[in-house]
């Protein structure tokens, strides 16, 4: 009897590990597709959708271990994924890599080492319960039905991938080409050529997704030089927002608040690909693309 409550207890537990971990990285969804994007393997696009499959795979296998619903079948999936995840932080452990591994978005922060720890903690607990006996619940094919419809809507539902957005609400055009942008701070010379400039509010967290998203472009269309950062905010708070947003030190000035809301009609953050001073094209955070930088800078 005994034994069976410490059976239920850890495969409960376990499912909540898993649940707990998905509701985490969908609350900070944003930096769980950057952070996949930033392994450079696939367009920011496919890192969405990747983001929301393993979300979706967590809190499946989370749910389906609560309710003991296909056990042997879920714990031979759930043994493999946390084996791929270890293999993944291992390789990042090899390359020194320190950063928040996002296995509980910003919830709670883990580097590999750490993350490496939990996973091998888990595959333990998940030894335990290997010989789980327990009977299945009634109507379990009704509840597998109900448990894959619901976690593979419910990541898309809550916040829907960038790329359906700007289907559904294109970008509206407002009027911009071909404005001469001026700054007050000359330091910048953005009079000539090619130029992207990020303006931003250095306490806005979406300026601070921004600028991480167009360090990881810069990265892959090799166009650091060209990109310049707009700030306004208070100037002992830029090594904060430079931490925050994992972002290359591209070029950079601090101008007043009247300024920036001037030129962008207070919309932040803001991107304007300039050339020889000349707006030509204006996007934000949700529409800011790969693919925008590799046409604007092979034209």
């Amino acid at each position: 009897m005994k034994r069976l409550v410490f059976v239920h207890l850890i495969r409960i537990v376990l499912g909540g590990v898993f649940v707990f971990s998905a509701l985490a990285k969908l609350y900070a969804i944003d930096n769980f597709e950057l952070y996949i994007y930033s392994q450079q393997f696939f367009s920011f696009d496919t890192s969405s959708v990747i983001a929301r499959i393993v979300i979706s795979a967590e809190l499946a296998l989370g749910l389906m271990l609560i309710t003991n619903l296909y056990f042997k079948t879920v714990y031979k999936i759930t043994l493999y994924l946390l084996l791929f995840f270890s293999l993944f932080l291992a390789f990042k452990l090899i390359v020194s890599s320190r950063e928040n591994c996002n296995c509980f978005g910003g919830l709670i922060i883990f580097n590999p080492a750490e993350s490496l720890l939990k996973n091998f903690i888990l595959i333990v607990l998940l030894f335990l319960i290997k010989s789980n006996v327990t009977s299945q619940p009634r109507f379990k094919k009704g509840y597998f039905a109900f448990i894959l419809l619901f976690t593979l809507l419910f990541p898309c539902v809550f916040s829907p991938p960038d790329f359906i957005n700007r289907k559904i609400y294109p970008a509206k055009d407002d009027n911009r080409a071909e404005e001469k942008i001026i700054l007050s701070d000359t330091t910048l010379n953005i009079s000539e050529g090619k130029k992207v400039l990020a303006f931003f509010s250095i306490g806005c967290k979406y300026c601070v997704l921004a600028a991480h998203k167009i360090s990881i472009i810069a990265d892959k269309t090799n166009t650091h030089e060209n990109i310049y950062y707009i700030f306004f905010g208070d100037e002992k708070d830029l090594e904060s927002f430079w931490n925050k947003s994992q972002s290359k030190r591209f070029r950079h000035t601090i101008i007043p608040f009247e300024e920036v809301a001037h030129i962008t009609h207070g919309h932040l953050p803001s991107i304007f690909f300039i050339e020889n001073g000349f707006v030509k094209q204006k996007t934000n955070y949700r529409n800011l693309t790969e693919e925008l930088f590799l046409e604007f800078f092979s034209k």
